[in-house]
């Protein structure tokens, strides 16, 4: 079982390379005020934009629909571990509360659909 949580600093911009499935990646995450939503985009190491504004939302894979021979071969999800949570993430989700976790399943779990 290969589960990796994403660590979510407290800031409505982020950035950061992370290694899933072997190679690296770049998250950039932003918070939508307007929207009030959070959004993702993913880029190869080097630079090259894969997807973006991807909508971050509770218990459903974020990129299993999207084909890309350049994605990794697993998928990210937004998960309350308490089990109590039944919104969206909002501006907050990831530091307080509840505190949702951005979890990346590798190809063997996003296959087996163990999330």
């Amino acid at each position: 079982m290969a589960l990796r949580e994403i660590p979510f600093p407290d800031s409505p911009r982020w950035v950061q390379d992370v290694q899933l499935d072997g190679d690296v990646y770049t998250i950039r995450m932003s918070w939508n005020t307007r929207g009030g939503l959070w959004l993702m985009d993913l880029e190869t190491a080097d630079g090259e934009r894969i997807v973006s504004g991807v909508r971050l939302v509770l218990g459903y894979p974020l990129i299993g629909f999207i084909r890309d021979d350049r994605l990794p071969p697993g998928d990210f999800f937004v998960l309350c571990p308490s089990g109590q949570a039944n919104e969206d993430p909002s501006r907050e989700s990831f530091s307080g509360g509840c505190r949702y976790s951005l979890i990346y399943a590798d190809a063997s779990e996003a296959i087996s659909g163990a999330i």
